[in-house]
């Protein structure tokens, strides 16, 4: 007779699992220096002394909770990066379209998608310690390295100018992922095409001139080619709902 198979139970979140998601929570709705740790016990469902077995303060608990998830923020962000053709420079302007929207729509999703934990340390994580501080420059610097990165590979940007562009480029994803998380709108891929309009547009503007004109305009004619299809899909998708 053949053994019965036990069905595999779910695994349930442990204490410490339980803490990090409470305190995002509350981190998100209060701040973190208007957070008292019996909320976060409350909200968890965890005696306030099993808190102090796992850590410290609330502080440690955040600095534990943020270095995991901006590790897999830039994981993420790698993973589609590497599976773009690149080489030392962009050799057509797909490449670099692809490479500007792949960047843009990883960052503000996954902020979206982890939308308490972004307003936790995007909003209120600066000036609780020095190591919370560390992890959200490291983090930052770490993006606006990868927008560096395809500015370099473009060829056509001052080596002067590149670390000013990227900061601004990263800030304006940013400031649209924390736009959608408060207001519900735009979507991601609205959101994405206005940041990639600005971005193109500006570099056309600051690339338009002499031998790189005829690559600024390819790069404004790529972009509205992108942003054309997109709306040509929607009205299809449209017009398929209607007709079902």
């Amino acid at each position: 007779m053949p053994a019965t198979r036990t069905p595999a139970r779910k695994r349930t979140p442990n204490k410490r699992q339980k803490l990090g998601a409470a305190a995002v929570k509350e981190f998100a709705k209060n701040g973190i220096t208007h957070t008292a740790i019996t909320k976060i016990t409350k909200r968890a469902g965890v005696a306030t002394g099993t808190f102090y077995s796992y850590y410290q303060d609330k502080e440690s608990l955040f600095e534990e909770v943020l270095a995991e998830h901006f590790a897999h923020v830039i994981d993420e962000l790698e993973q589609g990066r590497n599976k773009l053709q690149r080489g030392d420079k962009y050799t057509d302007v797909p490449a670099q379209i692809g490479a500007i929207r792949g960047l843009f729509d990883t960052l503000i999703r996954v902020n979206t998608d982890n939308k308490d934990l972004f307003i936790a340390w995007y909003q209120y994580g600066y000036g609780h310690t020095k190591e919370i501080d560390e992890l959200i420059r490291n983090h930052l610097n770490q993006l606006e390295a990868m927008s560096m990165d395809d500015m370099e590979r473009s060829g056509t940007i001052s080596v002067d100018d590149i670390p000013v562009l990227a900061q601004c480029v990263i800030s304006l994803c940013l400031g649209m992922s924390q736009h959608i998380i408060t207001t519900g709108s735009p979507s991601v891929e609205d959101a994405v095409l206005y940041v990639m309009r600005f971005t193109i547009g500006g570099l056309a503007d600051y690339i338009g001139q002499g031998e790189n004109a005829v690559k600024a305009a390819q790069l404004l004619s790529g972009f509205m080619q992108m942003s054309a299809d997109k709306q040509k899909a929607e009205r299809e998708a449209a017009k398929e709902a209607q007709s079902d």
